[in-house]
């Protein structure tokens, strides 16, 4: 069982909330960082298998260690950087990390990243919205990197259950939920970072995640707030769903 020390403190941050939260005044944050919406599905020191995709810097899986404690965490982080920085911080004999991207099939594929690395995606950011136009994400550069499926990523770990399944990965959702199908047949919960438009060229929406995940028999149970543009549209949310 994997048990965090809650050493410090930090807010899960990606590009959006750090700006937009902050110019509006939209409180996220819950406990160690993570969302009260969310915490309230989670019981204080009842571990759960966790597999995080999109992980990062891992201040979400740290967060959940520290809150509930983990019997396995599973972390997913395309960036090369993000990805040694998770095997410094977390120790491989109770996490497996995985440095790649996930969509609906494997390969290798090309990951476009910002000079703000929160919003890198597979897929181009539409710098021509006027939503965006107040997010300074500086130039594009194109990394190759190795590409698989949800499905294959959690037979090679051998999680044989899962109770929370996080997915933030900048608009390629719905490529994650279709290379995980056995996967979702063994998962309890899905916490998704989801957009009421497309926010990058061929990104899915919240409409299309929605169908995804009842599809396969999960309920939508709670919408997190996550951003606004300037004139106060909102933009992106973060969905949780539970097995009906």
């Amino acid at each position: 069982m994997i048990k965090g020390k809650p050493l410090f403190r930090r807010r899960l941050k990606t590009f959006w909330r750090e700006t937009l939260h902050a110019t509006l005044g939209i409180p996220y944050a819950g406990l160690y960082g993570i969302p009260q919406t969310l915490l309230k599905h989670l019981r204080r020191d009842e571990p759960i298998h966790l597999v995080d995709v999109g992980a990062y810097n891992g201040d979400f899986t740290f967060g959940l260690a520290c809150y509930c404690g983990l019997h396995a965490g599973v972390m997913v982080e395309p960036l090369p950087h993000k990805a040694a920085k998770l095997r410094e911080r977390f120790p491989e004999a109770d996490y497996r990390i995985f440095e790649c991207a996930l969509a609906d099939k494997s390969g290798v594929t090309d990951l476009r990243v910002n000079d703000d690395e929160a919003t890198a995606s597979l897929l181009p950011l539409r710098r021509d919205l006027p939503e965006l136009n107040s997010l300074l994400v500086g130039k594009e550069r194109v990394l190759s990197c190795a590409q698989r499926t949800l499905d294959s990523i959690v037979a090679e770990a051998n999680v044989s259950t899962i109770d929370l399944l996080k997915i933030d990965v900048q608009g390629v959702e719905h490529l994650v939920l279709a290379g995980g199908r056995e996967t979702l047949k063994r998962t309890k919960r899905v916490w998704t970072e989801c957009s009421f438009k497309p926010l990058y060229s061929g990104s899915s929406t919240f409409s299309d995640l929605y169908a995804a995940l009842t599809g396969c028999g999960f309920q939508l149970v709670e919408l997190s707030e996550a951003c606004r543009s300037v004139t106060g549209e909102l933009l992106q949310a973060d969905a949780f769903f539970v097995k009906g």
